[in-house]
């Protein structure tokens, strides 16, 4: 579960958002209490451990060449 530390911060982001007609992402959720909490605030769109494992696999075949061609344009 978030500490109070960032309970506030993720208050505040959700003030701001609110005030600038955002919607936000909950990135990172990992937890179902964590998932509860982001909900009771208003925050209802997550992404995260919890709601489903990461599968790169699935994206299909071998991603290092690709991986390496984007560093490389990146360093030019």
């Amino acid at each position: 579960m978030y500490q109070d530390s960032s309970k506030a911060r993720i208050r505040a982001v959700k003030g701001l958002g609110d005030e600038l007609g955002m919607l936000l992402i909950a990135q990172g959720v990992e937890t179902r209490s964590e998932a509860t909490w982001l909900a009771s605030m208003g925050i209802i769109r997550h992404q995260g451990y919890y709601h489903a494992r990461p599968a790169i696999e699935s994206l299909g075949g071998d991603l290092g060449p690709m991986l390496v061609d984007l560093r490389e344009t990146a360093k030019t």
